[in-house]
């Protein structure tokens, strides 16, 4: 099953979504994303991981996700029900075990491998 990518130009207006999933929502563009899409009224899921701050968002109508894209067994449960998959997460600026391999590479993988077994378009 391909991939879908969208366009940084398209408009997510003309799509039709039930959910869509911010991956990275706690960081500057992902939460730029996340607050933009909650204020056109699109039904936000947001994944989080343990000592995020991510309150605001809550409190502006997204929903949480208990996931973390190095635990692939975490990743299944948040993508369930979501029509469409964005990620902005990244291992900048974070060091310890959040490496480009483990977050960028190989936890990016995880997340596609998840959105693919749950049926993301």
């Amino acid at each position: 099953m391909p991939v879908t990518r969208f366009s940084s130009r398209a408009n997510l207006n003309t799509f039709e979504f039930t959910v869509i999933l911010i991956v990275g929502a706690t960081g500057y563009l992902g939460g730029i994303i996340t607050r933009s899409l909650l204020q056109q009224s699109h039904a936000v899921r947001i994944t989080l991981r343990p000592n995020s701050n991510h309150s605001d968002l809550i409190g502006l109508g997204a929903k949480a996700a208990h996931a973390d894209l190095k635990d692939p067994d975490s990743l299944p449960a948040a993508c369930k029900g979501i029509d469409v998959v964005i990620t902005t997460a990244n291992s900048a600026r974070r060091g310890g075990s959040d490496t480009v391999s483990a977050v960028d590479l190989n936890g990016n993988r995880n997340l596609i491998n998840a959105a693919r077994e749950a049926g993301v378009r």
